[in-house]
């Protein structure tokens, strides 16, 4: 009887395992982007709120844009004093840049050289100063962070546990060689302690400083979209005001509701809140119509999808290009991943022969990767379908993908004001 038991429940598993444990379709919705009040959206459960992952990135970079403008910049200021025994005190004044990591460090220091500071007795540091050491490395860009990370701990945690501030300087100087950036050919850092100080607790009299500055908000978010980074797009998200501002904006901007679309964080990632886990959702319609709204924003700022998205088979590194790339799609689908535990998605616009499409597939999962790959799967069946059948095939862009640079450096006497 056992025998004959299992010989059932293996029957079970081999011819129903994929319809119980494989992803399934939650919504879909798509427009030809000539419709662009919203109206004609077609698809399936195109009103059901759904989780968004990071998709939600998309959100960042329009709200992000709206609020700052392609050209807004990341201003650090870097106090210094030199005593008479040749080392140096320093003094970060941050500014909330999300790219702030190993390569932006080395060239503080590589300026803090060219002051005669080799050997400082205390590094200090204030509230708005984040920093990791490898900011693209796959484990920060898929991390999980609260709306305050990296809190003064964290960026003090990250300090200690780098024991030389210019290890992979060879790297960072043969990048700056290559785009043109002044370097010192070798560098030395040593720290004797670091601290964190309050932005009130800093008194700068008898300081002289150094402003940086980073790229364009625009790179920014191009980079932040290209490798999914969870830590910068919950930094820029926080720094244009957070979830109850993005709250506020939404409402007046298109007059949506928490019915329609929440946001927690900026990357779309979970975020725990009073012991419960909470992701930004929002229905497939309203994610199109934000889609609308994001390429007028785009198009006043003289901007396109593509410097700020990642362009499927173009950017190579992106995961859209990993996931997705095929003849149908190379370098006509312009589009965001999305992975969280219950939910696979891609979202963006496609350059077809009928015009440019804006869409958004939202596949359900257990979790497991073996789901996500399935879902994945799906995906890109179903959008060559789209493409081919629904809208008569692709139509390459006109792409070029460039190199990251994370900063530029000002000078002292620079009249900018600090933001």
């Amino acid at each position: 009887m056992l025998k004959n038991q299992r010989s059932i429940v293996f029957f079970i598993f081999l011819f129903l395992g994929p319809t119980i444990w494989g992803s399934s379709l939650n919504s879909f919705c798509h427009l030809d982007a000539q419709k662009s009040s919203g109206l004609g959206i077609r698809g399936t459960n195109i009103d059901q709120k759904l989780p968004i992952a990071s998709v939600s990135k998309l959100i960042t970079s329009y709200w992000a844009l709206i609020e700052k403008g392609r050209d807004y910049r990341f201003y650090t200021k870097v106090f210094y004093r030199k005593n008479v025994d040749g080392t140096g005190i320093v003094h970060i004044q941050g500014g909330n840049d999300p790219y702030f990591s190993k390569e932006f460090l080395h060239l503080v220091i590589s300026e803090l050289n060219l002051k005669g500071i080799k050997s400082v007795k205390e590094l200090s540091f204030d509230e708005k100063f984040k920093f990791v050491w490898n900011i693209n490395s796959r484990a920060v860009a898929v991390g999980d962070y609260t709306p305050e990370s990296p809190t003064p701990d964290d960026v003090l945690r990250n300090l200690f546990r780098v024991k030389n501030l210019t290890t992979d300087y060879s790297k960072t100087l043969a990048f700056a060689k290559e785009h043109g950036i002044s370097m010192v050919a070798t560098a030395q850092l040593l720290v004797k302690k670091f601290s964190f100080l309050k932005t009130t607790e800093f008194h700068s009299d008898g300081f002289e400083f150094m402003t940086f500055r980073s790229s364009p908000l625009s790179v920014l978010l191009k980079e932040m979209n290209r490798n999914s980074n969870n830590y910068s797009a919950n930094i820029i998200f926080e720094s244009v005001g957070g979830a109850k501002d993005f709250k506020k904006f939404i409402e007046k901007r298109l007059k949506l509701t928490t019915d329609d679309i929440e946001i927690f964080n900026g990357s779309g990632n979970k975020l725990s809140i009073e012991g419960s886990g909470n992701y930004n959702s929002a229905r497939c319609s309203v994610v199109l119509k934000i889609l609308i709204d994001f390429d007028n924003v785009l198009k006043a700022q003289s901007l396109k999808f593509e410097d700020i998205v990642s362009v499927v088979g173009a950017d190579v590194t992106s995961s859209s290009s990993n996931l997705y790339n095929n003849e149908v799609t190379e370098n006509s689908v312009i589009a965001k991943t999305g992975t969280v535990s219950p939910a696979i998605l891609l979202a963006g616009v496609i350059s077809t022969k009928k015009g440019n499409v804006y869409f958004m597939y939202n596949m359900k999962t257990n979790g497991t990767r073996r789901d996500w790959r399935d879902a994945q799967r799906k995906i890109k069946l179903q959008i060559t379908n789209l493409i081919q059948k629904e809208y008569n095939g692709g139509v390459p862009i006109s792409y070029q993908a460039i190199k990251f640079i994370p900063s530029d450096k000002e000078s002292e006497e620079s009249t900018e004001e600090m933001p």
